[in-house]
């Protein structure tokens, strides 16, 4: 299958304050980058755009691209005029005009000032008149629906690309703005709701969806995920990962697609728009009910129930899942969310496995024991979900005879803990106080700072693992903490409905691992906490045995 152009509209190099010393920022790695995912062209913008005069920065990334025009697309950061501080229109025109610039981007937030046409009048008539495209982070703009909408009016004849946001907080605000201003459209990075690419083309068109990366600080293989596990057509899909782009800027990386550098059968099996060609475990995943698609709150899940997870595993290659309920960790809601659960493990009992949820503040010691009895000895669970936002700790006493159960079985815990030392106490406290106990830290590639305190846990306390989801997908992540720990102790996981698996996935497989390295953490980590539980009535799912028989 030929490769189809991926133009890259949201990437961004440079040096910064805060940046971890493993992290990549240079130009260099976004050239190496680039070519390891497979991404033809980006529109590029220099992260000193946020700290430095701008147009010190944007003369500063013509310069350092220069020798990479081919393929790298400046996107220059303009401001108002009105301070003195930056040129006026026209004389801005004349620049951006003699170096080739098609875009810009706009940080009103952090240079303090007002979305008013008194302010934006001057810069917006040059603009709208050029039909500039303008990037506009959703955190570098006080993100009200009347800051959003009054910006695209007073920009109308430009293309206002929003990016950075997230689903979960601006679903809603984003389909109002878009609603109301035809020149809006969106990059995906960090829009990961479910399923939220093709619903947004069944309302907008796909012809006002962006293919974003978020390079270098997220992981381009991540973006890929929409791509390469698309449910769109051929058509469709073509024009979201790159023609869109093209057509707004007017021009084309002048190089052919090229397929990723990463040459193992994953890579390119998924490439080439097919499922994973090897067994996937997903160690984290949400379900409705039968029916729903959301909570009624910020966070949308459209099919988010036990056949829509069924139904995009099966399309990307997701194996097995282990399932637990939304409402009960997070609602608080104990008896229907581990009700949902049981249902959702009696519909496939070969590809889900499940968790219980308790919570000390609703269920005595008693309760709990008489819960964990019908779920784990009768029906088979093998993971524990409590939630940390009920204020107790997870080493508290309340929580004893839940963990002192676990403990018993051989079984596992997924927790999500807070960056703290209440969070990091905790954990070391229960691996030692509960040996048998295998612990997952949720998100634990959440940060750089955050994936330390995990690493440095890991190595002092055998019995706990990693498990890696989370929005931001910061690139390198994973293989740094791979190369930290060991690959044997990372896991796979999506937070699937809460959040689509396919970006999530995607991180996963298009990392500098080797071949055998991503088995691990794809499935095989994940079988072998699954088979320590001692459950003698119960068999796992066949997939499992054939996982941890695989040479």
């Amino acid at each position: 299958m030929s490769e189809c152009m991926i133009f890259d509209s949201w990437t961004m190099y440079g040096p910064g304050p805060g940046k971890d010393p493993d992290e990549r920022w240079k130009l260099e790695h976004l050239l190496e980058d680039i070519d390891f995912y497979g991404i033809t062209g980006a529109l590029v913008r220099h992260q000193q755009g946020y700290h430095y005069d701008p147009m010190f920065v944007n003369r500063m990334l013509v310069k350092e691209i220069s020798a990479y025009r081919k393929r790298l697309f400046p996107c220059w950061i303009v401001l108002p005029h009105q301070a003195g501080d930056f040129p006026k229109p026209k004389e801005l025109q004349k620049m951006m005009e003699g170096e080739d610039v098609k875009a810009v981007w706009m940080s009103p937030a952090k240079q303090g000032y007002p979305i008013n046409k008194d302010v934006l009048g001057h810069l917006a008539d040059y603009l709208n008149e050029k039909k500039i495209p303008i990037l506009l982070s959703i955190q570098n703009i006080v993100a009200t629906y009347e800051n959003l909408v009054t910006f695209c009016n007073i920009f109308n004849n430009c293309p206002v690309i929003f990016g950075d946001a997230r689903w979960v907080n601006t679903w809603r605000l984003m389909t109002a703005v878009m609603d109301s201003c035809p020149n809006t459209f969106l990059e995906f990075h960090r829009f990961q709701g479910n399923r939220a690419v093709e619903l947004f083309s069944e309302r907008y068109g796909i012809e006002r969806l962006l293919f974003g990366s978020g390079l270098l600080k997220s992981s381009g293989g991540s973006a890929r995920g929409f791509v390469d596990f698309t449910l769109l057509d051929k058509d469709k899909i073509d024009k979201f990962a790159g023609e869109n782009l093209a057509r707004l800027l007017n021009q084309s990386p002048k190089i052919s697609p090229k397929a990723p550098e990463s040459k193992d059968v994953i890579v390119e099996t998924v490439s080439n728009k097919k499922p994973v060609p090897v067994p996937v475990f997903d160690a984290h995943c949400h379900i409705l009910h039968k029916g729903l698609n959301g909570i009624g709150s910020t966070y949308l899940m459209p099919e988010g129930d036990i056949d829509g997870v069924l139904k995009i595993n099966r399309h990307i290659g997701v194996d097995l899942t282990a399932v637990m309920s939304w409402i009960a960790p997070v609602g608080g809601w104990i008896e229907e969310g581990n009700k949902a659960v049981v249902d959702a493990v009696k519909i496939a009992p070969e590809e889900i496995v499940g968790l219980s949820t308790c919570d000390p503040l609703q269920q005595s010691s008693e309760e709990i024991i008489e819960m964990c009895n019908y779920l784990h000895l009768k029906l088979g669970f093998r993971g524990l979900k409590p939630y940390n936002f009920w204020n107790i700790p997870y080493n508290d006493k309340e929580y004893h005879s839940y963990w002192e159960f676990a403990n018993r079985y051989h079984l596992y815990g997924l927790m999500h803990i807070s960056e703290n030392d209440v969070g990091i106490k905790a954990m070391k406290e229960l691996s030692i106080k509960y040996p048998n106990v295998t612990f997952l830290i949720a998100h634990s590639c959440s940060d750089w700072h955050f994936a330390r305190l995990v690493a440095d846990l890991l190595l002092e306390h055998s019995n706990i693992m990693a498990e890696i989801t989370i929005t931001g997908v910061p690139n390198g992540l994973i293989e740094w903490l791979c190369n930290t720990v060991g690959s044997e102790r990372v896991i796979f996981g999506s937070d699937s409905s809460m959040r689509d698996p396919r970006p999530q996935l995607g991180w996963a497989i298009y990392t500098r691992l080797s071949f055998e390295d991503k088995k691990k953490v794809l499935a095989k980590n994940f079988a072998k906490v699954l088979t320590k539980g001692r459950l003698l009535e119960h068999k796992l799912p066949k997939i499992v045995s054939q996982v941890i028989n695989i040479e």
